[in-house]
């Protein structure tokens, strides 16, 4: 708790001592701090102030309850100054503008507090801690029955009723083993009377008595360490010096040999590869049978032990085997009343001393052992197990290997039995000159402590004060290991360049950087550097595409090459594709420029531009972070190494994790034989309002679909969505009809689809089990990433919804309707995870969504307002879906946010063509742009021909083509509020009316005409279309005639959607055409030399128009609405017929 840390100084306020300590409020502990604080106004008598306030006076006051005014007041001001000084200063400005104490407890509960809402979902994360609470092994009773009372006290705070029945029941369920007998005696009483104190007494009780029986154990059981002598110099069998090593059958023979002069090569207890340790000493005249220095002269060698001339130390005599042993004893205290042991020998061993011994394992972990008794006398080193089990280790032993655990039920050490029935360990000690030297360094803590930074650089903060309290850092002369090993890199190249040039541009270095995390104000990604060799001056250029550098090449040789009077000679770059493109090859070879690739993962060969990058980015960074410069774009994470770095985003991977987990998605598992782990990645999103403010980081867990093979790892994928004609249309029917329109969204909607085949994926990055690191996940459900998980959850929502008594459209599989006599009825509008409801009756659709809510995690967005990126505005007229942020995004995109708008889409009389002799433009940023503006059609039909135009030469496009589609965005620009309006209810206007109209001969390549239609439902657009039409049309009463029969099937399934969705049945749709001829041949076979020629096909609309699906009526050429969609007109016609199509703008109806 932050009281603890944070206080303000004792004062006396009132008629009592003021508390010296106070909690401080941080943002984080409120739920404490408030329990706290009612106890601080308690004492001071201000609470009542505090809840209720302080009643105004008025004129008419009388003095008596003016000064109780002014009495209350000045409590107030107490109760507002105690406030202020239990909050940290980042929650003052919270408080700070408060008049009264009520105000200022008001706005820190509405803001920490939490609304109804917000405490429901704070107490189903509490719930989910609290059932999975247990109780850790070196955990004590009181510390552990603390943590269950305060999570049961913070659901309290949330509207939780537990009594102490529950709790203790999760208490008892939630212990170690060891309190199994307990637990079972306790179980067996009646609990529903007993206290979590009086099962806490019993508990500690049960607890003092376990640990004094693991008093008594102590020193009963020992385990033997057999002391594997490492030897200094080899045996009889080696001929290398200095290196320890296991005991070996040198060793064995020298000890049978009886040789007087042995020393026993078994004393000691520590093995490993440390100097000083001996393996079995040999005669005098050599060691282990082998003289390593026979013939040698040693009479100017001098020994570093006895520092004495004429052997070599590990020749000296002066050094023996219990100085050995004991030297290996760190921090050794002689015993003032020593410690006498009885051996078997009958023989009291006295022991001389106590320390630490410190050993390292095979991994190179250190570790120390404490309270050694070093005893000259004992054959052999021992281990208590007595004192292991009173530190709280573990002990198993089972197929005559002994393990010891940490209270982490981690390994620290294993052992095999011997043949004498004791356990053998085989330990490494540290080196002796370690140990001499464990001295506090505080030039190495300044180091390591400042993440191994070098020690200049600690230097130069010292002598600028950089640092309170660093000091003045001696540079050792050891050199760090961690420094060497973590920093190393690959060597560089000479620096020393000999072949230097003397004069500019003989030699340029270029390199493209890029891309980076966020676009540049201009929307670029990369950048391009040029160094020249000589000067070594710099130029770089922003850049788009990587494509864009054969471009920027040739401006900056132009330049260069003007500015200094020289000639490029050569260029050399790395092998990137937008240095070896054929044009850009062609470009060297024409101006006599050697083009130098260096191979392949050298980037050493064009050192001078990795270089001056790396160089400018490290300055980009500096000046952003530095200055505090914002990003012109709202930044995402792109990779998990950014996203750890944001708590946003770790609390987004957090819930991702907490869903998978919760929707019992996968299983950690061993991965089969046979089979591959999928890989996961984490994608970084985040979610935008109308007003394009962040509302939501989401990270989701993405598996790598792209690896899976059809046929082993999925069969289908298809899921049905609803079409956006299909979405306009049940809007228009709830407007008309005066319904609400209410939003859901699924949240990881993909996790509650169940999977039919068998997939394994491997643990998501950050959150690897680190006991099972090599385990994989089996997939239980879908992942979002995975080519079925669409379908997967299609089927798992579509068989909830029929359970329900929902029946899915037969004309659309997206659109769900229920029926119900005495309820009304309820249209389902399903895209993926979003949930388009509306209804005749409220309370209807209220029950719907607390089933939708039990069945899933849900969140309800309350009344449509954005979906799919449509935004819909309620105006004086009636409702409008219109795209204004989108367009707007559009054109910053495109860097046409400053142009000039215009008055149409297209030119009038406007006329592309595919073959022409003009220059391309890169296709695929023209592919973007055309995507951009066709998903922009969902609520723009006026846009709908001019963007179908410029749709037709995304294969090759040119200059002519981009302008086309850079008039449709300067269109954009001036009409970027507009929209669909559905105008108020008129039950006279419920009709399904079809406008449709042909170009004949408008493709100029191929002389097809262009067909357009557009249905008006309630006098609003519901559906339009402009296409090319298939076959090459003889007149215009051809022409007409098949984009009538194309109109004709979309009009049918539009009616016959209707049908299945309300419950009026629409009447025939009635299809206005502007060509009489074409009507008299759909409504009688007549002019048959004109018409036997058509497709059988396109005589559909001559069946429904017999049948009386369709009325084909005339329609007045300037009435006529869908030309807008064949042509471009002219600014007073397209503004007409805008109109007419029902498009305006939001500004205009506000």
């Amino acid at each position: 708790m932050a009281a603890s840390n944070s206080s303000v100084p004792m004062g006396t306020y009132g008629n009592g001592a003021f508390p010296g300590n106070l909690p401080i409020l941080n943002g984080k502990n409120y739920d404490t701090w408030c329990k706290q604080m009612k106890v601080v106004f308690g004492f001071q008598d201000v609470w009542d102030l505090v809840q209720s306030g302080v009643e105004p006076i008025t004129d008419t006051s009388t003095d008596v309850e003016k000064a109780t005014f002014k009495e209350l007041k000045k409590k107030d001001y107490k109760a507002l100054f105690i406030i202020h000084q239990c909050v940290s200063p980042d929650n003052f400005e919270r408080v700070g503008d408060a008049l009264s104490s009520k105000e200022a407890w008001d706005n820190l509960e509405k803001a920490y507090g939490g609304a109804t809402k917000v405490k429901k979902v704070r107490l189903q994360t509490y719930k989910r801690q609290f059932e999975l609470l247990q109780m850790e092994e070196k955990e004590s009773v009181g510390d552990f029955v603390t943590r269950v009372t305060k999570l049961v006290n913070l659901m309290k705070g949330c509207g939780e009723s537990m009594n102490d029945q529950s709790v203790v029941e999760k208490i008892l369920r939630s212990l170690t083993p060891r309190f199994d007998i307990v637990v079972a005696i306790e179980e067996s009483k009646d609990l529903s009377s007993t206290t979590v104190e009086e099962i806490q007494g019993v508990l500690e009780a049960s607890e003092q008595k376990l640990n004094e029986r693991l008093e008594k154990s102590k020193n009963e059981v020992a385990l033997q360490a057999h002391h594997n002598q490492a030897k200094r110099g080899k045996g009889k069998w080696s001929g290398n010096r200095g290196r320890g090593g296991y005991q070996g059958s040198n060793a064995k023979d020298n000890q049978e040999s009886g040789n007087p002069n042995q020393k026993n090569g078994g004393r000691g207890g520590f093995n490993g590869n440390h100097r000083g340790g001996r393996g079995g000493r040999g005669g005098r005249n050599g060691r282990g049978g082998f003289n390593g220095y026979k013939g040698f002269d040693k009479s100017n060698v001098q020994c570093y032990n006895c520092q004495k001339y004429g052997h070599f130390a590990d020749e000296c005599r002066s050094k023996n085997e219990s100085q050995d042993d004991e030297a290996r004893v760190a921090k050794q205290d002689e015993s003032e009343n020593p410690v006498i042991l009885m051996v078997t020998t009958k023989e009291d061993q006295r022991c001389e001393g106590v320390g630490v011994v410190c050993i390292r394992s095979k991994n190179g972990d250190q570790a120390f052992i404490n309270d050694v008794l070093y005893i000259p006398g004992i054959k052999c080193n021992l281990l208590s197990v007595g004192q292991l089990i009173e530190k709280d280790y573990k002990i198993v032993i089972e197929d005559r290997m002994m393990k010891l655990m940490d209270s982490n039920r981690k390994l620290v050490l294993k052992a095999p039995m011997s043949r004498n029935r004791t356990f053998k360990i085989e330990l490494n000690v540290m080196n002796h000159m370690c140990l001499a030297t464990a001295i506090e360094r505080n030039d190495w803590t300044w180091h390591y402590r400042f993440g191994h930074l070098n020690f200049r650089d600690l230097n130069m903060m010292s002598n600028k004060s950089m640092v309170s309290g660093l000091p003045k850092i001696q540079v050792p002369n050891e050199v760090c290991e961690d420094c060497v090993q973590s920093k190393q890199h690959r060597d560089s190249f000479n620096k020393d360049v000999k072949s230097r040039t003397k004069s500019v541009l003989e030699v340029i270095y270029s390199d493209v950087c890029g891309p980076m995390q966020v676009d540049s104000n201009g929307g670029n990604r990369y950048f391009v550097s040029f160094v020249d060799d000589h000067s070594r001056k710099l130029w770089t250029y922003l850049i788009k595409r990587k494509s864009e550098v054969f471009d920027v090449f040739k401006k900056f040789k132009a330049m260069a090459e003007k500015q200094s009077d020289h000639k490029l000679k050569v260029l050399k770059t790395d092998g990137g594709g937008e240095y070896v493109s054929k044009v850009f090859s062609e470009f060297c070879e024409a101006e006599g420029i050697v083009h130098e690739v260096i191979p392949p993962y050298t980037p050493q060969q064009n050192g001078s531009a990795e270089r001056r990058n790396r160089t400018i980015m490290n300055m980009v960074r500096c000046m952003i972070r530095g200055k505090h410069l914002p990003k012109e774009l709202w930044g995402e994470a792109v990779n998990f190494e950014d996203a750890v770095k944001d708590e946003k985003w770790l609390n987004a991977m957090n819930e991702e994790i907490e869903s998978i987990e919760r929707n019992n998605t996968w299983e950690l598992v061993d991965l089969p034989h046979g089979k591959k782990a999928i890989g996961v990645k984490w994608v970084y999103k985040v979610k935008l309002n109308p007003k394009g403010e962040i509302t939501t980081h989401k990270a989701r867990l993405v598996v790598k679909g792209f690896l899976q093979k059809e046929g082993i790892d999925f069969n289908e994928v298809f899921a049905p969505v609803a079409r956006m004609e299909t979405i306009r249309l049940v809007t228009a029917l709830a407007h008309h009809n005066n319904w609400l329109m209410h939003q859901m969204d699924v949240k990881c909607a993909f996790l509650n689809g169940p999977l039919d085949e068998e997939v394994y994926v491997v643990q998501p990055p950050g959150f690897t089990s680190k006991e099972d690191e090599f385990k994989v996940y089996k997939l239980h459900k879908a992942l979002y990433g995975i080519k079925q998980a669409p379908r997967a959850w299609n089927k798992r929502i579509d068989k909830f919804l029929g359970d329900i008594g929902f029946s899915k459209c037969v004309t659309e599989h997206g659109v769900y309707v229920k029926n119900c006599a005495e309820k009304g009825t309820i249209i389902l509008c399903l895209y993926v995870d979003d949930l388009l409801i509306t209804g005749s009756n409220e309370a209807h659709i209220r029950e719907f969504k607390v089933d939708m809510m039990r069945e899933f995690e849900m969140t309800d967005l309350g009344h449509i307002s954005y979906f799919l990126g449509i935004e819909f505005q309620r105006t004086s007229e009636g409702l409008i879906l219109h795209q204004k942020k989108y367009a707007s995004e559009i054109l910053k995109r495109f860097e046409m946010d400053q142009c000039n708008p215009a008055l149409t889409p297209s030119e009038p009389r406007l006329q592309l063509s595919r073959e022409t002799e003009e220059k391309d433009v890169d296709s695929t940023e023209y592919r973007r742009l055309v995507g951009s503006l066709r998903y922009l059609c969902n609520t723009r039909p006026d846009i709908a021909y001019s963007v179908g135009i410029v749709s037709r030469y995304m294969e090759k496009p040119k200059m002519s083509h981009l302008s086309a589609a850079k008039r449709i965005l300067r269109y954009i620009k001036g009409t970027m509020d507009y929209g669909i309006v559905l105008n108020k209810p008129d039950k006279k206007s419920i009709e399904l009316i079809g406008y449709t109209d042909s170009n004949w001969c408008g493709d100029k390549d191929d002389r097809k005409s262009t067909a357009g239609y557009v249905f008006m439902y309630g006098g609003a657009p519901i559906s339009w279309c402009s296409r090319k039409e298939p076959v090459v049309a003889l007149s215009t009463c051809e022409a007409e005639y098949i984009a009538a029969s194309l109109s004709a099937c979309q009009g049918v399934w539009l009616s016959n959607l209707i049908d299945e969705i309300s419950n009026v049945k629409c009447d025939s749709v009635i299809l206005k055409v502007d060509n009489m001829s074409a009507i008299n041949l759909a409504k009688n076979p007549i002019a048959h030399g004109r018409s036997k020629h058509i497709e059988l096909r396109f005589h559909y609309l001559r069946e429904q128009v017999g049948n009386g699906k369709l009325k084909v009526e005339h329609c007045r050429t300037d009435l006529q609405v869908a030309d807008v969609l064949t042509k471009a007109v002219t600014v007073e016609t397209f503004v007409r017929l805008r109109n007419l199509m029902c498009v305006k703008s939001l500004e205009n109806m506000n």
